[in-house]
């Protein structure tokens, strides 16, 4: 620790990205540290400075989980690049598709992404699930949806062999479980 100097700091989560798409889950202070010689201790206080999105699908009777565990989920058009480098995030400056990794948390239940903090205007295509085996579906939402840091945003589909439709909500970043 360095008295009377400002620190930061990351902490590694998960050091790499689930997949060369999205960012690595880190954290950093919430703001540098400036420890005065008088004090014997200090406290830090960590952030994420991602967003996280979960895709939760449903498939109901049209798809089993094994045809959506074959689908691909992606996030096209999105704000990417962004890095974390001795505790500061400097924002993504290129747009891209995100590719939404599968199988992720307890029992495999979840579809994760790791991604830099950004809003999708509404109308704009905010999911597209492409499926091996013939069709694509593409989801919009009615606003503007803001993925920010240190938050989660569950995106709910129900998806049918006729379309699909996608609820949104907004939750605290928690350990996966």
């Amino acid at each position: 620790i360095l008295v009377g100097s400002k620190m930061r700091a990351t902490l590694f989560r998960q050091e790499t990205a689930y997949n060369n798409t999205q960012m690595a889950d880190h954290m950093v202070l919430s703001a540098p540290v400036t420890v005065p010689s008088t004090t014997a201790s200090v406290q830090f206080n960590f952030i994420h400075p991602a967003a996280r999105v979960i895709v939760v699908v449903d498939g109901g009777t049209d798809f089993t989980a094994e045809e959506i565990a074959a689908m691909t989920i992606s996030l096209p058009g999105y704000i990417t690049g962004g890095s974390v480098t001795r505790g500061i995030y400097t924002a993504g400056t290129t747009t891209g598709n995100i590719t939404v990794q599968q199988n992720v948390g307890a029992n495999n239940a979840q579809a994760v992404a790791i991604i830099d903090p950004q809003s999708i205007a509404s109308g704009n295509t905010v999911v597209r699930i492409t499926n091996p085996a013939g069709g694509n579906y593409n989801a919009t939402y009615g606003s503007q949806i803001t993925f920010a840091a240190g938050q989660s945003t569950i995106l709910n589909i129900v998806l049918r062999k006729t379309g699909m439709s996608l609820s949104a909500r907004a939750a605290a970043w928690a350990d996966q479980t």
